[in-house]
């Protein structure tokens, strides 16, 4: 592991420490923009962008210190001074700690995220002529309508077959992709795209059984509903018992994702758990176990965007 030390010759922290932002888009305009393909029947190919962080160049001056395997040999060069079980420094090296300076991004620099997306902003907008959305970022289009959707470094092209190749083949110039193809997970959903129909169906039966097994709840007995319309929450009074609060905000955050992903269905019993994350008690825990047992009976469901 490479320890991170980051400072700057002319001393700007309001620089390295506040912009620091790399926006998303919403997961309303994500379910927006792939309704609208699936009513006009566009291809949706899914691209990675290969260490996506180290394709941005760093404006500011950023230094790395190196872990003691590294030293510097009789040539000045940054040699790793372990390899292939060999113990001790190598003829000619002498350990001392090596610092350098990075040219462009780390994948855990604060500046990191902000970096790639500026790069690649850069180069669909100034160099491929796309247009980002006024209303939602990470969203560009074409002249042609071809839309490019963005969440870090996965990326949905949505347009003809035609139209797909050509801007696979413009960003693969500047970048490295690897090319999934048709959409079939993003964002810990599955894509179920029905051409015929017009219609696509997003699920999280993965996630939620990934879920489940996080909380011991796999073998637990389903429940139809996902709150007990007889049982009124309030905050924990002073002789009931604590519950684990580290694991209730846990379970809160999960439930939470999956409620703006696809299961809006848990949003109101989801937001109320939520309510209790500071102090929860025992009988919120059995709240939120309850809509775990809900998922569980309801694993499949899925929702329809399109027709």
């Amino acid at each position: 592991m490479f320890g991170c030390a980051g400072f700057s010759a002319t001393s700007c922290p309001s620089i390295e420490f506040i912009e620091t932002y790399s926006s998303t888009i919403s997961f309303p305009a994500i379910r927006i923009v792939l309704s609208k393909a699936a009513v006009e029947d566009k291809e949706i190919v899914q691209l990675n962008i290969v260490t996506a962080f180290l394709e941005s160049k760093i404006e500011e001056e950023i230094y790395l210190e190196l872990t003691k395997e590294f030293g510097v040999s009789s040539g000045e060069k940054i040699v790793l001074q372990v390899q292939d079980g060999y113990n001790g420094h190598q003829s000619g090296t002498r350990p001392t700690n090596v610092v350098v300076q990075l040219k462009k991004s780390l994948s855990g620099l604060r500046q990191a995220g902000c970096n790639w997306y500026n790069s690649l902003e850069s180069h669909l907008k100034k160099e491929r002529g796309k247009e980002s959305s006024k209303y939602e970022a990470r969203i560009y289009t074409t002249r042609s309508s071809a839309t490019i959707m963005v969440w870090v470094d996965d990326m949905l092209v949505i347009r003809s077959k035609a139209h797909v190749a050509w801007m696979k083949s413009a960003i693969s110039k500047r970048f490295k992709i690897k090319d999934i193809g048709n959409v079939k997970f993003f964002l810990s959903m599955l894509v179920e795209h029905d051409r015929h129909k017009r219609r696509i169906h997003l699920s999280q039966g993965a996630y939620i059984t990934n879920v489940l097994t996080r909380f011991k709840m796999q073998n637990s007995k389903g429940c139809p509903t996902p709150m007990d319309p007889k049982s009124k929450l309030q905050n924990r009074l002073a002789e009931e018992e604590v519950s684990e609060k580290h694991q209730y905000q846990e379970a809160v955050g999960c439930l939470t994702y999956a409620t703006i992903t696809t299961r809006p269905d848990i949003a109101y019993a989801s937001a109320l758990v939520g309510r209790f994350s500071a102090d929860p008690s025992t009988a919120h825990w059995a709240a939120v176990k309850r809509i775990l047992r809900y998922l569980r009976e309801t694993q499949e469901i899925h929702l329809q965007l399109g027709r």
